[in-house]
């Protein structure tokens, strides 16, 4: 094998550890550099998610760090790698990439518009392509519960739901009057600080809340995008978990892969682990 054969096989024996947002590694990341305002920020929320990547192995867990901004008519939910990221794209040498957290929700953006009641989801994956999927914003069914407690000096209510396959207990604070939360999550009477499947899974915390200091927009990015669904794009990415080298093949790209020793690996043996965060 050349050594530019070789090379392609690090470069994709790395990044394809981190397939989506259920994986490890790193990916491209998305292009910020082109946006569009659609909103003001009115609220910061800055989230910490802990989740299991591989639900075998219940000691690994991994963490990203997420800001839902909160406006008249949108909300945004995105990886907090991203502010601040535009000053690295643009001292980046021309032609070259470099990668940023692939893990958890890290490589997802959620927009919701209030007005149209319309949510928009947009997925990187390391086959370098951009996925978007639009559908009505989910209605999740509550229990309201009486257990309370105090989260960063909130009076928080419990309350319980079953969502896309994972049942869910919600701590949410009525003295901030917002039906928002962390992912698609919403619905309540007062903002979701905290949230967690039944499982551990994944588990949402609030780490901070702020009214920013100087004016913040909610930007769109101008990406291209590969149009989708939901239930396409996931059962794209369990493929790719599961099949990875057979599907980049069929695409016309070549993939290798080798141990430390230099030994080739049969490439269709291979799978990673895949624990989504929805599993219906």
């Amino acid at each position: 094998m050349s050594k530019k054969s070789i090379i392609l096989f690090i470069i994709l024996g790395y990044s394809f550890k981190s397939i989506y947002a259920q994986s490890t590694g790193g990916i491209i990341p998305f292009n910020t550099k082109e946006k569009v305002v659609i909103d003001t920020v009115k609220l910061m929320v800055s989230y910490e998610l802990s989740f299991l990547p591989d639900s075998t192995k219940k000691n690994v867990i991994l963490t990203n760090q997420l800001t839902l901004s909160l406006g008249n008519i949108y909300t945004k939910l995105m990886s907090s790698q991203y502010y601040g990221i535009d000053n690295l794209q643009k001292k980046a040498p021309k032609g070259s990439a470099f990668n940023v957290e692939g893990r958890g929700l890290a490589a997802t953006i959620i927009y919701k518009n209030k007005k149209t009641n319309q949510m928009e989801v947009n997925v990187k994956l390391t086959d370098h392509n951009t996925y978007r999927y639009i559908e009505s914003i989910p209605k999740q069914v509550w229990k309201i519960l009486n257990q309370r407690k105090q989260i960063l000096n909130y009076s928080c209510q419990a309350a319980t739901t079953t969502y896309l396959g994972r049942t869910y207990t919600a701590w949410f604070a009525p003295a901030i009057p917002i039906h928002e939360g962390p992912w698609k999550f919403s619905g309540l009477p007062g903002l979701i600080l905290d949230v967690s499947d039944s499982r551990g899974h994944y588990v949402f915390k609030c780490i901070g809340l702020e009214r920013p200091k100087q004016q913040e927009f909610i930007e769109k990015y101008k990406i291209k995008f590969v149009d989708t669904n939901r239930k396409k794009l996931n059962s794209y990415i369990k493929n790719l978990h599961e099949n990875f080298a057979t599907v980049l093949e069929a695409q016309g790209r070549h993939v290798a892969f080798f141990t430390p020793e230099g030994k080739e690996i049969d490439n269709k043996k291979l799978s990673y682990p895949y624990n989504p965060i929805e599993l219906e």
